[in-house]
């Protein structure tokens, strides 16, 4: 072979090495051009992140501070018209001092009750003292009395009370239940004796209507439509009203059997080592009202 095509075949052959080593370098550049590239863009991006993130925390806690602060308002709102319902001893907290209060009221009602049948009470309210059982006695002082305390009565704020008016709240109460009571006694005897007396008096047709106003009493009493139970027990009650003096002096003692026997239990935090600090639920003191002139 000849000097000059053995150079050209060199030279053939020299070529193709020199391209790929060129391609290589290509794709090495544009390889360190990306990597550059997404380096400057995690940089970048580590810093808007960071802001970003601190604006998102400030956004969360704003919204959950708002959030807060709405259910707050919202349970506010929601005491503040349980209160005007007189719906306050339904509240939880209400509930578990009721439960503390019950049993010594109910046991000193017990007693007065069993004095009046010793001849030892001869009170002019003694005989009207004994209708009820002493368990609902017990239960309608101390929801009248709680309703009228959180509620607030006429020239008093929320947390006391006027003692006359008080006392006959409980005592309206006491009656209307009395009605009730009797009544819901009254069928129920009937239903469960039946007599020759009872059934040479009374067709039965009379009472099955009386049964079926018993049970439509209790579904309202369920329901706690008083009102309506009171409506349709007045129609059925011979009884004489109580008038305003007996209901007084009847709520009058039943207020100052619970404050005889009501106390506050001592606070979560009490220290073991200190002395238990039990207080009285309610305090009777006087007060001066100006009356407002028209």
């Amino acid at each position: 072979m000849h000097k000059e095509e053995r150079n050209e075949l060199v030279e053939e052959q020299a070529a193709p090495g020199d391209g790929i080593r060129g391609l290589f370098q290509g794709m090495k550049k544009e390889k360190q051009k990306k990597v550059v590239g997404y380096n400057r863009w995690q940089n970048e991006g580590k810093g808007v992140g960071q802001c970003r993130y601190q604006e998102l925390r400030r956004r969360q806690v704003k919204i959950e501070t708002e959030t807060w602060e709405e259910a707050a308002k919202e349970y506010r709102e929601l005491l503040m018209d349980m209160c005007e319902h007189k719906l306050a001893p339904n509240l939880p907290y209400m509930k578990s001092l009721f439960l503390g209060w019950f049993e010594p009221l109910r046991d000193a009602i017990v007693k007065e009750q069993e004095m009046y049948g010793e001849g030892k009470n001869r009170t002019a309210y003694a005989p009207y003292f004994v209708q009820l059982p002493a368990d609902k006695m017990a239960v309608i002082a101390m929801h009248k009395l709680m309703g009228l305390l959180m509620t607030g009565t006429e020239h008093a704020t929320v947390g006391t009370a006027r003692v006359v008016q008080a006392a006959c709240g409980i005592g309206d109460a006491i009656e209307n239940e009395v009605r009730i009571h009797k009544f819901l006694e009254k069928t129920k005897k009937k239903k469960g004796d039946r007599s020759k007396k009872n059934k040479a008096s009374e067709s039965v047709a009379d009472i099955k209507e009386e049964q079926k106003l018993r049970k439509k009493v209790i579904d309202l009493m369920k329901k706690q439509k008083l009102v309506a139970v009171r409506g349709l027990v007045k129609g059925k009650d011979d009884t004489k009203p109580w008038g305003a003096v007996i209901k007084t002096k009847v709520g009058s003692r039943l207020i100052e059997l619970l404050m005889q026997t009501a106390y506050i239990q001592p606070p979560p935090d009490q220290l073991l080592d200190a002395a238990p600090d039990i207080r009285p639920a309610f305090v009777h003191s006087f007060r001066t009202v100006a009356k407002v002139s028209a």
